[in-house]
């Protein structure tokens, strides 16, 4: 069942990004406020409190298909699972209108406390409770018989959230600085708890049983255990925090800070802000988007909406939508977020799409052509920096995916090509070493127009679009392949000399002491590698044995253990040994497999587009790129890979600016074993219920691999002369999921 209006969802189990969104603009009533979702007929029923109605606008067509007189100063719309019908809180005329959704019209007028604003709907007993801030009661409303029965409260109850965990209803009185705890069950008041001043709306966090309350005249917000009423911890945000909302798929608490520019996110495991997203002013209210898992944040004083991707905690894409974004609603049939502008008298409805899975598209070009670039994201922007020949390797340019368009940024104080990483640490960008144009004034003495390695460390900040300088890399290098662990910068093999073996060196940097130490070296020497961390391992793939040196282009996998500062060979090789691929892929789409595409063979530049699974220790071969060319930057946002310039002979000129982009399939793989060794030419057959829609093979170590059509849940089986295994699988869209079978 999905409850919109009382923060209620059924995950679905699609979670793609790299999205895209369209506006429609439907107009409405006067000063549209908040708008509920009803799941059963697929409309959304929107309050304009300006004007004394309700508009109904059809999810299907984005058209208003009925126009609903209800009571003066429409302040708040639930939907009641029991019946389907919707109810308004008419805050001028002290009513709530019960609206049927089957025919639209008003069925009742129900008499409440003066000043209805809020309401809860209570999903043991089926009431739904009114919170009346003119006043110090709630208002308690009967499914069935529109019954109405009040509970004495604090003075002025701002608003009621419901308590999935024990089935009672929170109160929250704006002037006694208090919060009521009224039992579903008996409608008594079972707790009078002190929180903050002004408390808000709250929200019910049913992973931990907390309550989280805005402290509007405070700046905080209180956090109350639901198991023995006390208030667990006071925490500091933004100014006139009002509402609080949830976050199911990373069980955080975001806060819309009214008065700041700012949206504060709790972890509700440690109750400590953990960012502060900047968003546009007077951020107003949020709603979660269960489809990308990122919330929507309408900012009421600039006229858009701020997308937040929640696992990163960065706003992704910001909207523009009509005058005053008030509220918010999610439409789970089409997946379309409605946002009501009470300045415009419109709502907004936000359509969403993705990318098709599986697929490569071509995106707009970087500004400049480039070889030897690196490339990192932060949020949804990828930053594409430095890349030969001069004056290109001096160039920072930001690649907005959301909206497919670049900007020029501040260049490198050091131009460099070929560095030995471009990562991000904590919003920030750092460049370690690489070749540096001799006519830059800070590079080493050289050959005339050459690139000899610097020892210097540059950090981008994106927000001030400014450089500093950190700590220089002990061994300068070019070309050396980068991971980052837990705020650490790991910078393995690479090349300091044309022509010569490659090096296995390993040095790390700490980005918060600005200090470098030494570790085991690589057991193969190597440059133009790729590194990619999963886990607390490094894995080093693929490279030169001999600098710049395609004919020793090795397929080398081998894995470093960041605990014990040790290294593991003999792995699964890469089916195309190549190098100049050191920022040629990442980790991506889903289970934390390492993707590597494009790069220089022995026979020249490559289109292969392989993914290592370090958990099977096998690799899978997917679609090949659409332009062979190696020294590329790669970033990834969500489920995309987005491939950046590059060279068309693998390494040196012709250089290229494109930029495709690659879209994870939906897939689930895993190996079949009997008795722990793998089962070659074993049938696994994938089954969508009862119905069977795919069977592949498995390779000579039982691997298997299956590309679906959309995320869902299925049924892999396998038999061999032990027996017969079968799993249920649910395979999220854009993911490799892994699921063994053991017979």
């Amino acid at each position: 069942m999905i409850i919109l209006a009382s923060s209620v969802y059924l995950t679905p189990t699609v979670h793609a990004k790299g999205s895209s969104f369209s506006v429609t603009t439907v107009p409405v009533g006067i000063n549209p406020v908040p708008e509920a979702f009803d799941p059963a007929n697929g409309n959304m029923y929107v309050a304009n409190s300006g004007e004394g109605t309700v508009s109904v606008i059809s999810s299907s067509t984005n058209t208003v298909v009925a126009t609903i007189v209800v009571g003066s100063n429409p302040a708040h719309v639930t939907w009641n699972p029991v019946n389907s019908n919707v109810y308004v809180s008419n805050r001028g005329s002290s009513t709530v209108s019960v609206i049927s959704s089957s025919t639209n019209t008003v069925i009742a007028t129900d008499p409440v406390a003066a000043g209805p604003h809020v309401m809860a709907f209570d999903f043991a007993n089926g009431n739904v409770y009114v919170a009346s801030d003119f006043t110090n009661l709630v208002s308690v409303i009967s499914s069935q018989t529109n019954a109405v029965t009040f509970v004495t409260v604090g003075a002025g109850p701002m608003s009621v959230t419901y308590d999935f965990a024990n089935h009672d209803v929170y109160a929250c009185n704006f002037y006694s600085n208090t919060v009521s705890r009224i039992n579903s069950s008996t409608n008594a008041v079972t707790a009078t708890i002190n929180v903050g001043a002004g408390p808000g709306l709250a929200a019910f966090d049913p992973a931990n049983g907390n309550m989280y309350v805005p402290n509007t005249g405070s700046n905080t917000v209180s956090v109350i255990s639901s198991s023995n009423d006390a208030v667990l911890a006071t925490v500091p945000v933004g100014s006139a925090p009002n509402p609080t909302f949830y976050d199911p798929a990373n069980k955080d608490i975001y806060v819309t800070n009214r008065g700041s520019n700012f949206v504060s996110v709790i972890d509700s495991g440690t109750n400590a802000v953990i960012a502060n997203v900047l968003v546009g002013p007077n951020p107003y209210f949020a709603v979660f988007n269960p489809v990308d898992k990122d919330m929507f944040v309408t900012d009421h004083g600039a006229n858009t909406v701020s997308v937040i991707d929640s696992n990163s905690q960065t706003v992704i894409a910001t909207i523009t939508v009509g005058s005053n974004p008030h509220a918010a609603a999610f439409d789970f049939t089409n997946a379309e977020m409605y946002v009501s502008n009470d300045g415009s008298n419109t709502v907004s409805a936000i359509s969403i799409s993705h990318p098709t899975p599986g697929v490569w598209t071509t995106e707009a070009p970087r500004p400049i052509a480039a070889e030897g670039l690196g490339a990192t994201e932060i949020g949804s922007t990828i930053f594409a920096i430095g890349g030969g020949p001069f004056p290109n390797v001096c160039h920072n340019d930001a690649y907005d995916t959301a909206a497919n368009s670049w900007s020029t940024r501040s260049p490198m104080p050091v131009c460099v090509a070929e560095p030995s990483g471009v990562v991000s640490v904590a919003g920030l960008v750092y460049v370690i070493s690489g070749g540096c144009q001799i006519s830059t004034p800070t590079c080493p003495a050289g050959t005339p127009g050459g690139f000899p390695p610097t020892s210097a460390v540059q950090i981008y900040n994106p927000r001030t679009d400014k450089w500093s300088m950190g700590g220089p890399i002990p061994t300068p290098r070019a070309r050396g392949g980068a991971a980052v662990y837990n705020g650490k910068i790991f910078v393995i093999g690479g090349h300091n000399t044309p022509s010569a073996p490659a090096l296995s060196v390993v040095e790390i940097y700490d980005t918060v002491t600005n200090t470098w130490t030494t570790a085991a070296p690589m057991p193969t020497g190597r440059e133009g590698l790729l590194a990619a961390t999963v886990g607390d391992k490094i894995f080093a793939i693929g490279g030169f044995t001999v600098s710049r040196t395609p004919s020793s282009a090795t397929n080398v996998v081998e894995e470093y253990n960041i605990v014990t500062n040790t290294w593991t060979t003999g792995l699964a090789p890469m089916p195309t040994p190549r190098g100049a691929a050191y920022d040629n892929g990442g980790v991506a789409c889903g289970n934390q497999p390492i993707f590597v595409i494009g790069g220089d063979t022995a026979a020249g530049p490559t289109k292969a587009n392989e993914a290592y699974i370090p958990s099977l220790n096998t690799w899978i071969s997917r679609p090949a790129m659409s332009t062979a060319r190696g020294e590329s930057g790669t970033g990834i946002v969500g489920s995309q890979l987005f491939v950046i310039g590059g060279s068309l002979s693998g390494q040196g000129p012709p250089d290229t600016n494109a930029n495709e982009a690659f879209q994870c399939a939906t897939t689930v793989a895993g190996k079949v074993d009997s008795g722990g060794a793998g089962i070659s030419g074993t049938r696994v057959i994938l089954s969508d219920g009862a119905i069977p829609i795919a069977a592949v093979l498995t390779t000579t170590d039982g691997f298997y691999h299956i590309d679906l059509p959309a995320g869902g849940t299925y049924t892999v089986s396998a038999t061999t002369l032990s027996g017969t295994a079968a799993a249920t699988v649910s395979v999220a869209q854009g993911t490799i999921t892994i699921q063994n079978l053991s017979t």
